[in-house]
């Protein structure tokens, strides 16, 4: 037993100073000598920097809408007939077509009985003004005549002195004539006619449903003329303007022409960007349809003296990295102009190389040579 216990002892003591013998050789291991001439070396890619006139141009996403949304309501009541086109959804229409006509009858011989009692009344007063006021009868006279029961009034004559204002006041014949010409608007309001050329987008009543005062018809959509609604982020908006031309290009492949009708003066809360307006006038060609997404190409008038770069080589809003004598330096620049993708600068070294790409974990004075 006290043999074992020996044996393990020894053991034990050997593998102690093992540890101890390597420890202390690791420890005082000299150091291998270091290559103070070996350095890592930073492709970058470069361009030279050049002044140039640059025309701004930028690309944004936009959505086209109808340039008039109109919800048609009726304004009298009664049963709704057929007009020129067919109450559906979908159907198109031109300007000046009827759209949807209520039934009017009553209204009509109500307004021709309102003019055969005007027409009595005018009668009875002829004669006294041919004796008071001579001078006025033939104009008065002619009105007389004019007067028919199945169209509209025709315009009062007018009234040259106090005195014959008085004779006319005091025979009813203003009040009856105002009279009936209230209720003549009133009957242009049983038919309903197209605003603009356009198409129903929805549709609430049918023909022989009744309509009541205020009720809502249907809506229409102007198809000749659209708008694209084209959110720009509020730094780019500098070189965006009133009638600026803009291309618009379909997913189909075709292109159309239209011009900025208006920019907004308030920021979208929900997208942080502002609403550009862009007005086309739809062609046989290309017609835009309403909820369809473009591709708004905007290009600039007016050109800038500049260079372009993209906007990940820009720091700091104001710095670029150039490379100089094989060396990673930060030159302080001006930013003529934000577009979408690139920046136009100024204030460089004609010639020098810029770093045009995005460069991580860099300092100046790092070693970089330019990608071939």
């Amino acid at each position: 037993m006290k043999r074992k216990i020996l044996n393990i002892s020894i053991t034990l003591s050997i593998i102690v100073v093992a540890v101890l013998v390597s420890a202390f050789m690791i420890k005082n291991k000299p150091e291998p000598p270091r290559d103070m001439n070996k350095h890592e070396v930073l492709y970058v890619k470069t361009a030279p920097a050049t002044t140039s006139e640059i025309y701004p141009e930028a690309s944004y996403r936009g959505r086209v809408t109808s340039l008039e949304n109109v919800v048609l309501s009726a304004e009298v009541s009664g049963k709704i007939l057929t007009g020129d086109v067919p109450l559906k959804e979908g159907q198109s229409f031109r300007k000046g077509e009827v759209l949807v006509h209520i039934y009017s009858e009553n209204m009509k011989a109500s307004l021709q009985s309102m003019r055969s009692n005007y027409l009595q009344l005018m009668s009875s007063a002829l004669p006294d003004l041919k004796i008071d006021y001579p001078d006025q009868y033939e104009k008065w006279s002619g009105f007389f005549n004019d007067i028919d029961i199945n169209v509209m009034m025709p315009e009062l004559p007018s009234i040259e002195s106090e005195k014959e204002r008085v004779f006319v006041a005091s025979k009813n014949i203003l009040t009856q004539y105002y009279s009936i010409i209230q209720q003549e608007v009133n009957f242009r309001k049983y038919t309903l006619y197209a605003p603009f050329n356009g198409t129903y987008k929805t549709v609430n009543s049918e023909v022989g449903s009744v309509a009541s005062m205020n009720m809502q018809i249907a809506t229409l959509i102007r198809t000749d003329q659209m708008e694209v609604i084209v959110p720009v982020l509020p730094e780019e908006l500098d070189w965006i303007n009133k009638g600026m031309n803009v291309e618009l290009n379909r997913n189909n492949g075709s292109a159309v022409k239209g011009s900025v009708s208006r920019v907004a003066g308030f920021i979208d809360p929900g997208s942080q960007s502002v609403n550009v307006y862009v007005s086309v006038r739809n062609s046989r060609s290309s017609q835009l349809l309403e909820g369809e997404y473009v591709e708004a190409q905007f290009t600039s008038k007016g050109s800038l003296a500049g260079m372009l770069i993209p906007r990940e080589a820009l720091l700091n809003e104001s710095c670029i990295y150039v490379l100089e004598n094989g060396k990673i330096e930060e030159r302080r620049v001006n930013v003529v102009e934000r577009l979408e993708d690139f920046y136009i600068i100024e204030g460089f070294k004609e010639g020098e190389s810029i770093v045009v790409e995005s460069l991580v974990d860099v300092k100046p004075g790092q070693l970089a040579a330019p990608l071939s």
